[in-house]
């Protein structure tokens, strides 16, 4: 039996892994939650905790676990603080990144493109920890500090029936204006932008792949569909769906994001 220690899995990829594998007597999975929650299925447990914490995290057993899955969205003085004491509970350690860490500076992009956090100039950005700078100076971390324990995971957009996105707005916030009668703002740019939206299923499988397997030990492993459409395509999806519901969409597209900022603040009258 492979005991499976996760970090903060309650999202879409660790529900959907636990869907993988939460009834399969092979594995033995135990969850972190900041709340209480009833399981669903027979091999999993939950244990209450903040995996922030270094205090609760030193109540877990060195060497307790076979792999540890790490879905945290540590700062990065945390994880230097955590990580010493986290790559000891298992034989392996998962650590969850995420694809947007690449430049783009390649039409194909895999595991081995430039990072934006190495190649861009602007010292400002470089500092600035938002998620894709803060996640690649964190895989460079964990990699240089726990190389032979450590496996690198970076998914993209992933989706599940709870989550949808439209652009940056998660489902709770596009699909409620919608219902309320309400527009959607967005910029007009990114009608044209291509993405690429996995099924968190899919990014599931993927791992569970990964789990207690040598030959992870030390890579990197991008785990993306390879079908891609631009955010238009999407909405006329969604919008096909919402019509059989009675349901039409109203889209504002705005110029840039200094003028959705002025939307939302009553700027113009019939987007509220």
């Amino acid at each position: 039996m492979t005991k499976i220690l996760m970090l903060g899995g309650t999202g879409v990829i660790g529900e959907s892994i636990l869907s993988v594998i939460g009834n399969d007597a092979a594995y033995d999975v135990t969850v972190t939650s900041r709340s209480k929650r009833k399981p669903l299925y027979a091999n999993v447990h939950y244990l209450l905790g903040n995996a922030n914490d270094l205090v609760f995290i030193n109540t877990i057993e060195d060497n307790s676990f076979d792999v540890l899955i790490d879905f945290m969205n540590y700062r990065n003085e945390i994880l230097k603080t955590n990580f010493s004491k986290l790559i000891k509970i298992a034989k392996q350690y998962v650590f969850l990144s995420s694809a947007r860490v690449y430049d783009n500076s390649m039409p194909v992009i895999d595991e081995s493109c430039s990072l934006l956090a190495n190649t861009t100039e602007d010292q400002n950005f470089k500092d600035s920890g938002t998620y894709a700078v803060k996640k690649a100076h964190q895989e460079n971390y964990v990699l240089k500090n726990g190389y032979s324990k450590v496996t690198i995971v970076r998914p993209y957009k992933t989706y599940s029936s709870d989550r949808l996105q439209l652009g940056e707005y998660e489902i709770r916030h596009w699909l409620n204006r919608i219902i309320n009668g309400k527009p959607i703002v967005l910029n007009h740019e990114i009608l044209d932008k291509y993405t690429a939206l996995t099924d968190g299923v899919d990014v599931a499988k993927g791992i569970v792949q990964l789990l207690g397997n040598e030959a992870a030990l030390g890579r990197i492993f991008q785990i993306v569909t390879n079908e891609y459409m631009t955010w238009n395509d999407i909405l006329l999806l969604y919008s096909e769906i919402l019509h059989k519901y009675s349901y039409k969409p109203v889209i504002y597209l705005a110029d840039d994001t200094k003028e959705i900022d002025k939307l939302f603040e009553g700027g113009v009258s019939n987007v509220v």
